[in-house]
Formats: structure tokens, C-alpha cells, sequence
């Protein structure tokens, strides 16, 4: 989770968990053939106990081969009125994995690599309005603490990346 510039830092301990949240978060995913992740992802987003109305969901979509954007666009319309604001963009970067190359493959990771920041670039340049946060979630998680972004918050850090393993106790996959 990243402060944004001009938000205030966050109370720590017992009395930033018992007040009434205030922060509003931005929570921004880049996504790419990610459709076997729609309902994973959406599942992990209506289980995150932070309020829906302080919360906004900014998408980015690009060189997908698959129905990505089509499918993305109508659950965001379904689960919007929920949320504070939520916006699929389209992107293209160009980069493409060749066909049976898995995308941690060594000589690739530079160029990936530059496609990812420049479409995480692209995305909070057009997903950041008046929010105070912004968590990054990769399309491809599929679970995390309900509190995520309370506990988040309540450190009073400006930056933080939470540890994230394939299984509890696992190493680290990213």
C-alpha cells in the first residue's frame, strides 16, 4: 500500500481500529488473459472488510488474448454501486510471452518486467483521483486477511508490501 501525496499519515493502535475508517483507497490491478481469475479476484475484493464506499477499484487491461476486458467490464458494472468508484481502462504494451514460455522465464523478465511498470504507470495515472492509498492487487491472488487493508493502514508506514507465499508458511513467490 502506497500513501498518496497529499494524504495525512494513519493513527496507529487500538484507536485508529476502533475509529471509524476514513481513508479512502484506491486498489488497482493490472490484468492481462486473466479470465480464470475473474471470480478469484472478485471473491477476495467482497471479502475485504474495509468499507465498500470509501473504496475505489481501478483496472487496467492490455494485450489480452482472451475475453479479459469484456468480462471484467460487466462485473465491475455489477459490483459498482457497491464501491465508491470502479473503471476498467485498456492498455496495450506490445509485450506478448511466446506461446508455452511461462512468464518467469529468465531472459524475458526485463522486458515484462518494463511492460508491467509501464502499464502500473498508465493505470495510476488514470485510476488516482482523491485518494489517500492506493494497494497494488495482482489479479492472481486469491486470498488474503479480510483486514487487509485495515492492518495495512493501522502501521502508520508510507510503503508496505505484505509477504505473499502460494501456501501458509510457503516461500516467498513474489
Amino acid at each position: 500500500m502506497t500513501r498518496t501525496p497529499t494524504a495525512s499519515r494513519a493513527r496507529t493502535g487500538s484507536k485508529a481500529r476502533a475509529s471509524r475508517p476514513t481513508a479512502r483507497v484506491l486498489i488497482a490491478t493490472p490484468i492481462k488473459d486473466a479470465t480464470a481469475f475473474l471470480d478469484s479476484y472478485f471473491a477476495v475484493l467482497s471479502r475485504l472488510t474495509y468499507p465498500k464506499e470509501l473504496t475505489s477499484i481501478g483496472l487496467l487491461e492490455g494485450d489480452s488474448r482472451d475475453e479479459t476486458a469484456r468480462l471484467f467490464t460487466e462485473r465491475l458494472q455489477e459490483a459498482g454501486s457497491a464501491y465508491r468508484r470502479t473503471r476498467l481502462w485498456r492498455f496495450d504494451t506490445g509485450f506478448q510471452l511466446p506461446p508455452g514460455v511461462p512468464r518467469w522465464t529468465p531472459h524475458l523478465q526485463l522486458f515484462r518486467r518494463k511492460a508491467l511498470a509501464r502499464a502500473r504507470n498508465h493505470l495510476l495515472s488514470r485510476a488516482l483521483d482523491d485518494e489517500d492509498w492506493v494497494m497494488w492487487l495482482d489479479v492472481d491472488v486469491i486470498a488474503t486477511p479480510p483486514d487487509l487493508i485495515e492492518t495495512l493502514l493501522a502501521t502508520g508506514q508510507d510503503i508496505l508490501h505484505p509477504h505473499c507465499v502460494r501456501e501458509p508458511g510457503g516461500p516467498t513467490f513474489d
